[in-house]
């Protein structure tokens, strides 16, 4: 008998194995796929979901480098694929598993600039954790005021009234918070920094009507 030939799925239908190996956790199978429909594909949308699955395996797998290049080659070969504002945000997931801290923080920018008003108070919180990893007090304080922007208006004033103006706090100073701390070999002994008036500070942490 003649044996039978198992036809190779098109690349559109790999990049749809793909995205359902990658589901199941089959990350190696997952990657097989999404590379392959890359490279036998010559339509630029198949090509950049194709791109784009790599990119999300790697990290899924994490190969943090490797994610970082995928992601960089589909922003430079796709720059006007829907994919490329996540491939940015995902690029700073991978800088900040990698311990690049600003190149997190600037990737991550980059995806408020292209997609906004999506998670903008939750990238800007990242982009503060990822500069006070760094270092860079200044531009974290920064970060998350422009988080707390993005909060509806009177859920702002409600915090400015209960526990006033970050930039008027006594322990803030060059857009920074300091706080007194003591370093014993490893370990690092600090106080929980005041709230609100150290006069009513009882009055304060038992109020449950109070804005968080």
């Amino acid at each position: 008998p003649i044996p039978s030939i198992t036809p190779t799925a098109v690349p559109v239908v790999r990049v749809e194995n793909g995205d359902r190996a990658l589901f199941h956790g089959e990350v190696e199978l997952a990657l097989a796929l999404f590379q392959s429909a890359y490279s036998d594909s010559s339509d630029p949308n198949i090509r950049s979901a194709a791109r784009w699955g790599e990119v999300r395996t790697q990290f899924e797998d994490a190969r943090y480098p490797e994610t970082i290049a995928a992601a960089q080659g589909l922003i430079d070969e796709f720059p006007g694929s829907t994919f490329v504002p996540e491939a940015y945000f995902m690029q700073g997931l991978a800088h900040w598993e990698a311990g690049n801290y600003l190149q997190a923080a600037a990737a991550w920018q980059t995806f408020l600039d292209l997609r906004p008003g999506v998670i903008d108070a939750y990238t800007q919180e990242l982009r503060g954790d990822a500069f006070t990893e760094a270092g860079s007090f200044s531009d974290a304080g920064a970060a998350y005021e422009a988080a707390l922007e993005t909060l509806p208006e009177p859920l702002r004033q409600d915090l400015q009234q209960a526990w006033g103006d970050t930039t008027t706090d006594p322990l803030v100073t060059g857009g920074a918070f300091h706080f007194p701390a003591v370093r014993r070999g490893h370990a690092l002994v600090a106080l929980q920094p005041e709230r609100g008036d150290v006069a009513r500070r009882d009055d304060d942490y038992h109020d449950l009507s109070r804005t968080p």
